[in-house]
């Protein structure tokens, strides 16, 4: 009998050491540290199929947590940004309303030109609250409109567009058939808008601007070219980012949102967008979305 009982306490406690070891990964676990794994993890006994399951179930939680940080700190970047361009404009009407209160006698500056001044910061801060909220719109998750839309009319009209502001550019537009996708038509117009303006600023004065649409396989693309100085290392990788301000080979001011807001709304309709520097010189940006078939009828809105 005592070699029975010996011997069962022996088996007991091989069996259970495994156990013994996963509670001590838990308590670690527990205490933060969500990178432990616990062991044996296999399908060879009950208790490894436990560790598999567990090491799965950790696997999800870790990938979930480091997600919600990156978001977190997604979103205190954001706001710091959003904040700080804010703030210029707010300085620049605060700086003109006081040149305003100080009355005629000590103004250095005419009345027209403050109130001049204080018009153009108030609709630059207005744009900027404008592209905020769409962003905020964008990062929804919300039933998308599913009309079916003509890029190539959107692109016609974001080139008269650029004519219309920059006469003295060159603005061509290469587009022979209808191309029919399913979604937003407002989205869909302001990102080809954002690419054609985008183009427009960060380029010389002067230089032409190509339009290209088309329809490959099932996808949707729009391209605009510029012939700038093209885009460097540090901008092709950020392009996309809110409030990413080009390098001072672009020549140009902004917000830093136009472009985040294409990648927003390619995004919201299944598609995509890249940046990248054409062998022959300038810069392309390209919006690739799924296309919608030529037999329905186009709705632009």
């Amino acid at each position: 009998l005592g070699a029975l009982a010996a011997g069962a306490w022996v088996i007991l406690r091989r069996g259970l050491h495994p156990l013994e070891e996963m509670a001590t990964t838990a308590a670690g676990i527990t205490a933060g540290d969500l990178s432990q794994r616990v062991e044996p993890a296999n399908d060879h006994t009950e208790v490894g199929q436990l560790g598999l399951a567990l090491n799965t179930m950790l696997d999800g939680l870790e990938g979930a947590f480091q997600e919600r940080e990156a978001t977190e700190q997604r979103l205190r970047r954001f706001l710091a940004d959003a904040s700080h361009e804010l703030r210029t404009p707010l300085t620049s009407i605060q700086g003109f309303a006081e040149l305003f209160r100080l009355g005629s006698d000590d103004r250095p500056v005419d009345l027209p030109v403050i109130l001049r001044r204080i018009e153009q910061e108030s609709g630059r801060m207005k744009v900027l609250v404008e592209d905020l909220l769409l962003l905020a719109r964008l990062d929804e998750t919300r039933p998308q409109a599913s009309d079916p839309v003509d890029l190539s009319v959107l692109a016609a009209d974001a080139c008269s567009d650029a004519v219309a502001t920059a006469p003295d550019r060159q603005v061509t537009l290469d587009a022979p058939t209808p191309v029919v996708v399913r979604g937003d038509a407002d989205h869909l117009r302001q990102a080809i808008a954002n690419l054609v303006a985008n183009a427009v600023k960060h380029t010389p004065a002067g230089s032409p601007i190509e339009v290209i649409a088309r329809v490959e396989g099932d996808q949707a693309s729009v391209s605009v070219r510029d012939h700038g100085a093209g885009l460097d290392e540090a901008t092709l990788a950020h392009a996309f980012d809110r409030f990413w301000q080009a390098d001072a080979a672009r020549v140009g001011t902004g917000s830093g949102l136009g472009l985040a807001i294409v990648a927003g709304i390619a995004e919201e309709h299944g598609g995509s967008v890249q940046a990248a520097n054409r062998v022959d010189g300038g810069a392309v940006f390209t919006v690739t979305v799924p296309e919608a078939g030529r037999a329905e009828a186009p709705t632009v809105g």
